[in-house]
């Protein structure tokens, strides 16, 4: 199956290769999920706050269907 995934943030900073804003076109397996996903990339799971799948939430079990984006926003901390 084949997504788009685009980083938001300092994530790109985080990713082992090129980025372009325009989001990464990867191949997973059917049944993948956003932890999955993740570990694909080689970003640390915690330095990822939110994800998305076609614009909702997703937790980390959260499977992601064919032709989705998926949107990877970085945890946020300060006050």
């Amino acid at each position: 199956m084949n997504i788009t995934l685009k980083l938001y943030g300092t994530l790109p900073d985080h990713y082992q290769g090129p980025y372009d804003s325009s989001g990464l076109k990867i191949d997973l397996v059917d049944g993948a999920t956003i932890a999955d996903l993740a570990d694909a990339t080689g970003i640390a799971r915690q330095r990822i706050g939110l994800a998305s799948i076609n614009g909702r939430l997703a937790k980390a079990e959260d499977t992601i269907p064919d032709h989705a984006e998926v949107k990877f926003m970085p945890s946020l901390a300060g006050g």
